[in-house]
């Protein structure tokens, strides 16, 4: 009977469910695996930032600051840096609040799971409600060192460019520097060597906001 007086009052007054909260069990000391540090680093250390692509840079740097108290809310109950909530959600959705943070998907408030990956999850009242879902499946580091941060967004990507030496660094992270030039998975498990991706990468996003400074 409780059961149902609880389901009553959150119909009637639209409360969301509750988020899933990210457990301490999914939270790494050491996340990032030692043949990748030095990889990142480097990157990371001698990235420059194609003078070209100022103009779209500056757009995504101005969505990610003016939506910062969204993020923010995200990092509180996840403990994902907030800079991160907002790259990853320029990336999948294009900042788009109708899109899901798993994969960009505008299923929210409709009552469907989601189709691409991570398929099945859902359904979702809320944007909040499908960040923090988002963020939930993969783990993190408990320190989020740069090194840490880039290799999250990676693998929260995929690490199909990671694993294989002949494809390009992942545009996901350097799109819009000069460690990409082209070549980039299309779809799930589609790969073209010659697509040049259009988004700005995340390291260069972070780089442009100080992350870390």
């Amino acid at each position: 009977m409780r059961r149902f007086f609880r389901w009553f009052k959150r119909l009637f007054n639209k409360v969301p469910a509750k988020p899933i909260i990210v457990s301490p069990e999914i939270v790494e000391n050491f996340f990032t695996p030692s043949n990748y540090i030095g990889h990142y680093q480097n990157l990371w250390d001698s990235m420059e930032i194609r003078d070209s692509k100022a103009s779209t840079i500056a757009w995504y740097v101005k969505q990610l600051i003016r939506n910062s108290e969204r993020y923010q809310s995200i990092e509180a109950v996840s403990n994902v840096p907030w800079q991160v909530v907002g790259c990853l959600h320029l990336l999948e959705s294009g900042g788009d609040f109708a899109g899901v943070l798993h994969n960009g998907e505008k299923i929210i408030g409709t009552g469907k799971k989601t189709r691409l990956v991570p398929k099945g999850r859902g359904p979702f009242d809320t944007w909040e409600q499908a960040a923090i879902d988002a963020l939930s499946i993969k783990k993190q580091p408990k320190d989020w060192s740069i090194v840490n941060t880039l290799h999250y967004c990676e693998r929260y990507n995929g690490p199909g460019y990671l694993r294989d030496s002949r494809k390009p660094h992942s545009p996901y992270l350097w799109s819009f520097s000069n460690h990409y030039t082209k070549g980039k998975y299309i779809s799930d498990g589609k790969y073209s060597s010659t697509y040049v991706s259009k988004q700005c990468g995340i390291a260069v996003i972070l780089k442009e906001i100080g992350y870390l400074d």
